[in-house]
């Protein structure tokens, strides 16, 4: 929201969003998953976690700023980008340069690519995006479907590719399905929408960047729900 609001020129924006696909596991998906980790354990500890701000996820002056850096971050960077490397230094330095610059270059294109086929997901001026809990299970479904977006479907090879991530509309219908049910239920779930009149919505995973890139930097904004 920060980004949307920014007074910062609309070139640096979608520069800005470059820069952070680059990064995006890290600074995303990190503290996000260790929450999740520590509210897990909380709760089986029959604990009450305390509301922790974004700033002080991340520093080293609280607990859970600590436990991020030194049994998430730390470890991780320390053994691909330190301890790999300097495995092969005994081949001598060009061998171990290699090793570092080739994971550097992993990392980054592993972060593009997963932004890539994420993040797009559920954005767009024309996705929905409910803040209200919904009421019902057929209330469920069609969010699912309308806050959802798919991209290119169909054959093995494609899908590969897309991490089957190019079945998020079934996915949220129903998460427990396997890669080859996705396949076999996606045509059904488009006909049943065709029928009721239900937005479907489906397009290439370039298309669906761009408007989640003009989403991400206030261009156009979410469709949300007309309330009567």
């Amino acid at each position: 929201e920060w980004l949307r609001q920014s007074k910062a020129p609309m070139w640096m924006r979608f520069l800005i969003i470059v820069v952070f696909t680059t990064v995006w596991k890290i600074l995303y998906y990190t503290p996000r998953t260790h929450k999740e980790l520590r509210l897990s354990r909380a709760r089986q500890a029959g604990e009450s976690v305390p509301e922790m701000t974004r700033l002080g996820a991340w520093s080293l002056f609280t607990k859970q700023g600590r436990a991020l850096w030194f049994q998430s971050i730390l470890p991780y960077v320390g053994f691909r980008f330190v301890l790999l490397p300097l495995l092969f230094l005994p081949l001598g330095t060009f061998a171990a340069t290699s090793v570092l610059i080739n994971s550097i270059l992993a990392e980054i294109l592993t972060n593009m690519h997963t932004f890539l086929v994420i993040v797009p997901n559920h954005a767009g001026d024309d996705v929905m995006m409910f803040e209200e809990k919904g009421k019902g299970r057929g209330e469920f479904y069609l969010r699912q479907i309308l806050g959802s977006v798919n991209y290119p479907t169909g054959s093995d090879a494609n899908d590969f590719f897309y991490g089957w991530l190019n079945y998020q509309v079934e996915h949220h219908l129903w998460p427990d399905l396997s890669l080859k049910q996705y396949q076999y239920v996606q045509p059904k779930v488009v006909e049943v929408c065709k029928k009721h009149g239900i937005p479907y919505c489906q397009q290439s995973v370039f298309k669906r960047l761009l408007k989640a890139m003009d989403i991400m930097v206030g261009r156009t904004s979410m469709l949300k729900p007309q309330v009567a």
